[in-house]
């Protein structure tokens, strides 16, 4: 009987398989938040959780602006149109968002006070901020390309281990630190700097094309 279902699995198409294992890793990460929301909730205060929120919320603006959305949207199209030079395409747009990432950066710099009362954050927060939205992004690029690709195994240990790390970590820094809210976040941003960074290296070790121009070349 163990057999016979290993062999129909086996037979089973990828595209199906990948479906599976879309849906049971969406439903494992729902799971984690469910479980973990109201043990933050009980640690820290309102403002505290308040704080956590804004966050986010703002990084969700801002990221459309900060990297114009480009792991969306065309990129499926990309894949299919430059079917064999994908590495090369995903690498030049890593690239596109690293400039605009540091566009971001550069305006913030100019004028810290006054994004730093608009936005209701500190300091350290809005630059943890521009690194998520870098990191998030490279992340993006990366499991998109495995899902198209239909290589659901790495992208799901991936997105798995990020879904276990980050909640943990962060639940670290809230029972060590004060400042609960910095720590969840922080906690949060320094788990997608470790994974985005060792895939933004390998993105841009297979891709070599790290200008803006490459783009308009391939295109």
């Amino acid at each position: 009987m163990v057999k016979s279902i290993i062999s129909k699995y086996k037979n089973v198409p990828v595209e199906v398989k990948a479906s599976i294992y879309y849906t049971i890793c969406s439903i494992v990460q729902k799971c984690i938040v469910l479980i973990t929301l109201p043990i933050f909730t009980r640690l820290m205060t309102t403002q505290q959780y308040g704080q956590y929120s804004i966050y986010q919320s703002w990084m969700n603006i801002v990221a459309i602006f900060a990297t114009l959305n480009l792991q969306y949207g065309s990129f499926d199209t990309a894949m299919i149109k430059f079917e064999n030079d994908r590495d090369r395409y995903i690498s030049s747009i890593q690239g596109i968002v690293s400039v605009l990432t540091l566009i971001t950066l550069i305006i913030y710099i100019i004028a810290p006070v006054f994004w730093n009362d608009l936005l209701e954050l500190p300091s350290i927060l809005v630059l943890a901020m521009i690194v998520e939205i870098l990191m998030s992004t490279v992340l993006a690029f990366w499991t998109n390309k495995q899902r198209f690709m239909y290589k659901y195994k790495p992208m799901i240990i991936v997105t798995l281990i990020i879904s276990v790390t980050s909640p943990l970590i962060g639940l670290v820094g809230v029972l060590l630190f004060e400042e609960k809210g910095i720590a969840r976040i922080l906690g949060n941003t320094a788990v997608y700097l470790c994974i985005g960074l060792i895939i933004y290296i390998y993105q841009s070790y297979k891709g070599k094309a790290y200008m803006i121009k490459n783009i308009g070349h391939m295109l």
